[in-house]
């Protein structure tokens, strides 16, 4: 606009100093007329510009670094570090305008955004997302979360998994605090996710929930830390933790000191679709060897396989298997049978029924001979004499159809 007011100005001046005092005279004539003068008024209009842009070029510059710099540092997306870089700048209440300062504001100004992000996207659906499974073997205690997003490209975003991989970390050091009430059906304990969030992630000072607030605000997405497990050893018990996970997912380069760190304290962390803890304990852990803990790990494999609901006969409750029993009554015409041919047709219904449901009773999948053998039957036949005590197995998105409804009923019934 300025350029074309310049060419404008200049272009009457030297209509009058070339005799072209036409009222139609163009920009065009005057340049056929004058070619030597086109080029000193291009000039000019070159210099007049560069004098109107010459104090922005610089400040441009700085606030492309500073950018540039609030991206790394939050990981939020571009245009959000910009509109918040310029909602401070323009800020009459921040009279620090300094690099630092501004920085400092800048990141507690993305949180903010972050917050209200965080509340708009809460109700939609969130069903994708990773497993993590973190174990510690010098504690022997396994700690197992699912975090989800909306969409399968989020779930592999560097971000992302960065924050899961942590949350699972974090879980092994605050088991004390998160462990919450034993699953009766597993012996494993559920996972106190509320006080999770509140726990600090290591190694640095932000909370979980704080860094959720910084993940929504980088992927745009409805994220949360949905669940979680324990598994571990009592106190005096001999043993190890099996893990397995499935379908895992890659580390990107850019994080894989994430994982570096852990190794360096005796933890294993992994990412993936689904996974399994099993706390396996023996009479004598001189005798643990290569051979058991590959076991332990098929065992595992096989939870997530084959999807057991139980552990144990003993951990199945007493009105599943009643109303397994009324099924086959009512199934099958038992009054004509003898009382032994009753009671030897439910014994066999109820067997087929553990072996679907109860791990250490279901045939085993993972290996190749023709007559597979009993999870129990190829425990009992190493010399360590291990038992699996406690399991945990996770499947992203699973249930979650049933817990977005019931957080949807219960949002509703507080709006009331």
């Amino acid at each position: 606009m300025f350029a074309s007011i310049a060419k404008r100005t200049a272009a009457k001046g030297l209509q009058t100093a070339l005799g072209l005092s036409a009222p139609r005279a163009s920009w065009t004539q005057v340049s056929m007329a004058a070619p030597a003068l086109q080029r000193v008024l291009a000039g000019l209009t070159l210099n007049s510009s560069r004098a109107l842009s010459s104090g922005a070029s610089d400040s441009q510059a700085l606030s492309a670094a500073a950018v540039k710099k609030l991206r790394e540092h939050t990981g939020a997306p571009m245009m959000e570090c910009k509109k918040a870089l310029a909602a401070l700048l323009a800020d009459p209440n921040i009279t620090d305008k300094s690099e630092a300062s501004l920085m400092q504001h800048a990141v507690e100004y993305l949180r903010r955004r972050g917050t209200v992000l965080a509340q708009k996207n809460a109700g939609r659906s969130a069903k994708e997302g990773v497993v993590v499974v973190a174990v510690d073997k010098n504690s022997k205690k396994g700690a197992m979360v699912e975090v989800n997003c909306e969409t399968d490209f989020v779930s592999r975003n560097s971000t992302f998994l960065k924050f899961a991989l942590r949350s699972a970390l974090a879980s092994l050091d605050n088991i004390g605090e998160i462990e919450g009430s034993v699953d009766n059906t597993s012996n494993a304990s559920e996972m106190n996710i509320d006080v999770l969030a509140n726990s600090q992630i290591a190694n640095g000072s932000n909370s979980i929930s704080t860094e959720l607030i910084d993940v929504i605000t980088n992927t745009r997405e409805n994220v949360k830390l949905r669940r979680g497990s324990i598994v571990s050893l009592p106190p005096d018990t001999q043993g190890f933790i099996a893990s397995y996970v499935h379908n895992e997912i890659p580390i990107p380069d850019e994080i894989k000191g994430v994982v570096e760190a852990a190794e360096k304290q005796g933890r294993s962390v992994y990412a993936g679709g689904a996974g399994c803890l099993a706390a396996v304990a023996v009479e004598d852990a001189s005798k643990v060897d290569d051979e058991l803990e590959a076991l332990g790990r098929k065992i595992a494999m096989q939870a997530v396989a084959a999807r057991p609901q139980y552990l144990h006969r003993e951990n199945v409750p007493k009105e599943i298997i009643d109303k397994e029993l009324s099924i086959v009554t009512a199934q099958t015409d038992l009054s004509s049978k003898s009382e032994k041919a009753r009671a030897a047709i439910l014994n066999g219904k109820l067997e087929k029924f553990y072996e679907e449901f109860v791990l250490v009773d279901q045939l085993f999948l993972v290996t190749n001979e023709s007559k597979k053998p009993k999870v129990s039957q190829l425990l009992a036949q190493h010399p360590a004499k291990p038992k699996i005590i406690k399991f945990a197995r996770l499947q992203r998105g699973e249930g979650a159809e049933v817990a977005e409804a019931a957080e949807a009923e219960a949002q509703a019934t507080s709006n009331q």
